[in-house]
């Protein structure tokens, strides 16, 4: 056969776009933001409230508080906690995550992550904090990624042992679950993103859900100025207050949040059932107990076994109208800017995925069925590689 990138016709004749916004049909969101505009209210309104209450409902938590953005989320949270010295976070991550932390004030010190789920479980944690020349940590940010759910457990106990807090970013974890309990209600705090590439949408937008009620109160203090119940500036905070019209948008968000994880989840099973048997090809592990939230669907390509590199793959996926992503190419520990301390061997699980992993598509065009064919196509793809029946990097 001959791929569309050397001359052929496209498998698929009409693109398959990457992803899907979630949102309900457009006459219940006009009808809903029509009273927005027409009361004139247009933050600190009913929406926020509404939003908030149905959030912290599917996190089991006892609250949650939603801010203009995830970065001011994360930002906040940590200075509401009152962190100071060392944050250990994973570093395959999305580098702007690195920057919230700094600003809430702790140091940052990278962990690598497990080559078997791609995430910071304890081990990694302990690597890298006993690299530290003997500064303990005084926080740990766990991470779900990609749907999958963190090593909570160990996690926790860590946390616990160290009589240390223990948040999670949950951008990726809507509707996940470990142990039958919902993402959201993990270590003292879980923070979501809303922007319009997640499960729940606001637009914009981030979410701290907890079961500390004196933090909530803390940190809508912190999100309005620093502005206490008696209107005085008592705290440093800043400008992070949501908007009526992106709580409304988040709020409809949440109510199609089952069906859309259902189609997706559907999807995720057919792509792993059909890589099962491709060379070349990783997939992380699910851990025990854990129930995956459908953000996305991530897999590993290892050019010495598949016979092309992921940037080449990609490239002729997109060739055959396939929408496919590389995330995180550069991790934070390797960027331009010098974020935090790296253990000295380096995270070198961490920069080989950045290097290798791919993101396949989970939007409304992508049915079981479809999933299957692209596998065959990647197949076909590291099979004529392998052959030398395609051109690799060096040809181009």
């Amino acid at each position: 056969m001959r791929f569309a990138i050397e001359g052929g016709t496209p498998r698929f004749p009409l693109p398959i776009e990457y992803g899907t916004v979630v949102l309900p049909g457009g006459e219940i969101l006009r009808s809903s933001i029509d009273v927005i505009l027409a009361s004139g209210r247009l933050n600190k309104g009913p929406w926020i409230e509404r939003f908030e209450e149905k959030m912290a409902g599917i996190a089991g938590t006892a609250d949650a508080v939603l801010f203009s953005s995830g970065s001011a989320a994360l930002s906040l949270l940590l200075r509401a906690l009152s962190i100071e010295g060392i944050a250990i976070l994973p570093s395959f991550i999305f580098p702007p995550v690195a920057h919230a932390v700094r600003d809430g004030g702790p140091g940052i010190l990278f962990a690598d992550v497990s080559p078997r789920h791609w995430m910071m479980g304890a081990a990694e944690a302990l690597v890298a904090e006993a690299s530290a020349g003997g500064e303990p940590a005084s926080v740990l940010i766990g991470f779900h990624l990609f749907g999958s759910i963190a090593p909570v457990g160990e996690l926790e106990e860590l946390a616990a042992e160290r009589r240390i807090p223990l948040v999670f970013d949950a951008a990726h974890g809507f509707g996940g679950s470990w142990n039958g309990k919902p993402c959201g209600s993990f270590g003292d705090a879980e923070i979501f993103s809303l922007t319009p590439s997640k499960l729940v949408t606001g637009g914009e937008g981030g979410v701290v859900t907890t079961n500390d009620r004196s933090l909530g109160h803390e940190l809508r203090i912190l999100r309005n100025y620093g502005k206490d119940d008696d209107g005085e500036f008592t705290r440093v905070g800043m400008s992070a207050r949501p908007t009526e019209i992106g709580a409304c948008l988040a709020h409809h968000s949440l109510s199609c949040l089952a069906r859309e994880r259902r189609r997706r989840l559907a999807v995720i099973e057919a792509y792993r059932r059909a890589l099962r048997d491709v060379a070349g090809v990783d997939v992380p592990e699910a851990l025990d107990g854990t129930t995956p939230s459908g953000h996305e669907f991530a897999l590993r390509v290892r050019p010495g076994r598949f016979g092309l590199s992921r940037d080449r793959l990609r490239e002729i996926l997109l060739a055959e109208n396939v929408e496919c992503r590389a995330l995180y190419r550069t991790p934070p520990n390797l960027g331009p800017q010098v974020l935090g301390m790296v253990p000295p061997g380096g995270c070198p699980v961490a920069e080989s995925l950045s290097s290798e992993l791919l993101l396949l598509p989970l939007s409304a065009d992508v049915e079981p069925n479809v999933a299957e064919q692209i596998v065959r196509l990647i197949e076909q793809v590291g099979a004529a590689a392998r052959r030398h029946a395609i051109r690799g990097e060096e040809a181009r």
